[in-house]
């Protein structure tokens, strides 16, 4: 599952013609134990989470503006991320670590906030951003795990 939070906008039917995203591509992954993880796909070719120059693909959602989504589905930040033009919209992201990378063990999460201008994307390219060499789904431990180092380093 798949959700662009940005130039594709109006591809949902409750965004408004006054609403942007912020020309992110989203994506949903479940594990076998149904934890469920909500990540970059790919970034908008021009768009503003491009332009801030600090998010990647691989990159874990765990934050819209004060409240944690930590293991809540992609349909969620269907209603969280996209808002009026030109207003911001504050995300924060879980980088490296079980969550997101096979190398956990000598890899740290580190967590990060943006600031996210709400603008239409004028081209509607996506420019795929890589993951990260060695990305790969987690083991239901590791992502127990990785669900509880999340939860920590966002509650700091």
């Amino acid at each position: 599952m798949a959700f662009l939070g940005g130039a594709m906008m109006r591809s949902n039917p409750e965004a408004k013609k006054d609403q942007a995203g912020v020309g992110i591509l989203f994506v949903e992954e479940e594990d076998p134990s149904g934890f469920v993880r909500v990540t970059v796909r790919a970034l908008i070719e021009g768009g503003s989470a491009e332009k801030t120059g600090m998010i990647k693909a691989g990159d874990m959602v765990v934050r819209v503006g004060n409240q944690d989504v930590i293991g809540k589905p992609l349909s969620a930040l269907r209603s969280m991320i996209p808002g009026p033009i030109g207003s911001y919209c504050r995300l924060g992201f879980l980088r490296g670590g079980v969550a997101l990378n096979s190398n956990a063990a000598k890899e740290e999460s580190t967590y990060f906030d943006v600031q996210i201008l709400r603008w239409p994307a004028k081209n509607e390219k996506r420019k795929v951003v890589q993951a990260e060499p060695g990305t790969q789904q987690c083991s239901t431990n590791q992502v127990s795990t990785a669900k509880g180092q999340a939860e920590s380093i966002v509650n700091q």
